[in-house]
């Protein structure tokens, strides 16, 4: 299950590379629906949330093509909100696969756990790659194209919030419903000192998130296909999803160094020692079962 997409790259440098790619459900699910868990996380509505990614964005992975139901494609504000989701998910997707983010974080929970007002223009995520932070303003559209002047406008915004970073990033997702393209203009300097005491804390708080999910009453241990990793499924659908965290996280909460992504059919580890396991078989059941009921 996977979803093709035009990349356009401008680096530091100004120099622009264009390249065709995809990305598999599992990634785009994963990276996106555990970017901006920490420990006040509520369990139950992360675990919907989850519900809502795997199930709200299946049927476009099963048919290679983003789309909303039949009777919703034509509202305009159902296709904002769902091309906003799709923008937002490949924007965190890239800060990892790109810019070699390890965690990404809300902006608004980053600054508050610094101690700064929520106010004023700001970019939606603070990323970190345990080396150098960067923040990441992201956009998704249905319109065709996205002018350099748009995405000037962007970077601004990318390069507006009070928190230190190295550097800024705007990724901008157009073209949704027929191949996805998203410009990735990548960074703007700003030359600040990486936070390392910062960094450690959101990266703590981030793993004191998962595991107050995963030991929820709504999630239940399982055996895993992984030897280094503990496993967890979500009682509410025992069939779909399960959750897996890297011994050391559980263990001890040491936080680790980065992890190659491991990736299979039915199942995506990510660098942050965190990944998914979705019974996509079952799934393909669920939605063909009910499209040919309708």
């Amino acid at each position: 299950m996977k979803i093709d997409f035009l990349l356009e790259i401008n680096d530091a440098l100004g120099k622009s590379s264009i390249k065709n790619d995809s990305i598999s459900f599992l990634e785009f699910v994963k990276t996106f629906s555990f970017a901006g868990i920490n420990s006040t996380s509520n369990p139950l509505q992360t675990l919907f949330r989850f519900l809502e990614n795997i199930y709200g964005f299946a049927p476009s992975f099963i048919d290679h093509k983003f789309h909303l139901h039949p009777e919703l494609e034509n509202d305009p504000t159902e296709k904002g909100q769902f091309s906003n989701k799709v923008g937002r998910a490949f924007a965190v997707y890239f800060a990892k696969k790109q810019s070699g983010a390890m965690y990404v974080y809300s902006y608004e929970c980053a600054l508050k756990k610094y101690g700064k007002q929520i106010t004023g223009s700001r970019p939606d995520y603070y990323c970190d790659t345990s080396k150098q932070s960067f923040s990441l303003e992201a956009k998704g559209y249905c319109c065709s194209s996205i002018s350099d002047t748009k995405m000037q406008v962007y970077k601004n915004q990318a390069q507006a919030g009070s928190l230190n970073v190295n550097f800024s990033i705007a990724s901008a997702t157009f073209n949704i419903y027929n191949k996805p393209k998203i410009k990735y203009y990548d960074p703007e300097n700003d030359n600040k000192n990486y936070d390392y005491k910062f960094a450690e804390e959101l990266r703590k708080d981030y793993y004191k998130g998962v595991l107050k999910l995963i030991s929820s009453p709504y999630f239940i241990n399982s055996q895993s296909p992984e030897k280094d990793f503990y496993a967890y499924k979500a009682i509410i659908d025992l069939n779909i999803f399960t959750i897996l965290v890297h011994k050391s996280i559980v263990e001890q909460n040491d936080l680790l160094n980065t992890l190659h992504p491991i990736k299979t059919e039915n199942m995506f580890i990510d660098t942050d020692g965190i990944g998914l396991i979705i019974n996509l078989d079952e799934i393909k059941h669920r939605i063909q079962t009910v499209s040919n009921k309708s």
